[in-house]
């Protein structure tokens, strides 16, 4: 997919504490184009991390799609593309599962 066939990008991420130890973790799905024939969704599984979730999330579409390439919020939204984001606190197996 290239950079111009993206209409939409819906984030859903999923987090989790590690209270014994204190360490955050979280995996995403990342929908580019959800609810149209060319929707492709990405994963970024899980790992170690906290309160960066959209940038980690546009880091893997960069890794996934041809041209894309985040500068700006500002830059992002004068492209058009319509941007959905969703944060869900879960268990472990919820993470491990995506």
């Amino acid at each position: 997919m290239k950079t111009i066939e993206i209409k939409t990008i819906d984030i859903c991420t999923k987090t989790w504490f590690d209270k014994v130890n204190g360490n955050s973790y979280f995996a995403q799905e990342i929908t580019l184009n959800f609810g149209m024939n060319n929707s492709e969704t990405l994963i970024n599984p899980f790992q170690y991390g906290y309160g960066s979730y959209d940038i980690e999330a546009f880091l893997c579409i960069e890794k996934n799609v041809v041209d894309f390439k985040f500068v700006s919020y500002a830059k992002f939204q004068e492209s058009g593309i319509i941007l959905r984001q969703s944060v869900k606190e879960c268990l472990k197996r919820e993470l491990k599962n995506i």
